[in-house]
């Protein structure tokens, strides 16, 4: 079992998102000039070299994502950064393929669905989803997000579609 992480997997990933802005050739690594170019051109504020060398740990004029991630959790361990890393692998990060999940990650996702849907009544009330999400790693905030975001009638309440699409299956 993976190291227990107190950083939320939701932020982690959308400052990914956010790093990967910047890494135009998908290199994985920022030059600390275009990091500096950007900075100053979204806030309007010049920022330091001793900004910079605090972004680029090693100090050979790239900025890559485990060291941006350094500078914005401070009193990250290194299991914490190990752990956040493996949030944002791009296998972890893909989108679900165009035509839908495969026959065998539709039975997956039944099979799960089946499992956490304890009254057997075929759909997940707000209780079982949390019960579902949490099994999956992410903590009660994400959980709400998440039931806020794909419960597409807002009802509280998911259909094997609605949780299907959760978790990557497309629709």
């Amino acid at each position: 079992m993976a190291p227990k992480c107190i950083f939320k997997k939701k932020a982690v990933r959308e400052l990914k998102q956010i790093f990967d802005e910047h890494d135009k050739d998908g290199s994985g690594e920022v030059s600390v000039q275009e990091m500096k170019e950007h900075l100053k051109k979204t806030s309007g504020v010049a920022f330091s070299s001793d900004f910079t060398k605090a972004l680029d740990k090693d100090g050979n004029g790239m900025i890559t994502f485990k060291e941006y991630l350094m500078a914005y959790y401070r009193n990250a361990t290194a299991a914490d950064l190990q752990v956040m890393m493996e949030w944002v692998k791009p296998e972890m990060l893909a989108a679900p393929a165009a035509d839908g999940p495969s026959h065998e990650q539709m039975e997956e996702f039944k099979m799960m669905f089946k499992m956490y849907d304890k009254d057997n009544d075929g759909t997940l009330d707000k209780e079982e989803l949390m019960s579902a999400i949490k099994g999956c790693g992410f903590d009660s905030d994400e959980a709400e997000d998440m039931i806020e975001e794909f419960d597409d009638d807002k009802n509280g309440i998911f259909s094997l579609e609605e949780f299907t699409t959760m978790l990557g299956g497309g629709k």
